[in-house]
């Protein structure tokens, strides 16, 4: 059979008050510490008025990590436009080829053989 465990108030609330803190990352984090199961402290919450922290997660940053941050988002948004930039050219290329191929009644795949070439 299975026993129950039961908590005082004071700890179930000094719980909820470190998580709430940021001591731990997640409520998970919580249990995890005290070998408690993530629903019990999900139940503490919801009864005790905390359900407002279920899905937080804590994350500190320094000034000089979020100024990296916005500077590798800043970077990886150019990379995409270049990216994009470069498919898009690769596709007009291709179109290109295929029309100019079809007016001298050839194919790519001809033109590409005869000149050795890797054309688009």
């Amino acid at each position: 059979m299975k026993q129950d465990k039961r908590y005082s108030e004071a700890f179930k609330l000094s719980v909820l008050e470190e998580i709430k803190s940021g001591k731990w990352k997640s409520a998970a984090a919580a249990a995890e510490a005290y070998g408690l199961q993530g629903t019990t402290i999900y139940h503490w919450m919801d009864g005790h008025g905390y359900a407002h922290l279920r899905n937080r997660t804590m994350s500190v940053k320094t000034p000089q990590e979020a100024e990296t941050i916005t500077k590798l988002k800043a970077e990886i948004r150019k990379l995409k436009e270049a990216l994009s930039d470069e498919v898009l050219h690769r596709r007009i290329e291709e179109e290109c080829l295929r029309l100019v191929c079809g007016r001298l009644g050839t194919t790519p795949e001809e033109v590409k053989k005869k000149t050795g070439t890797t054309l688009p």
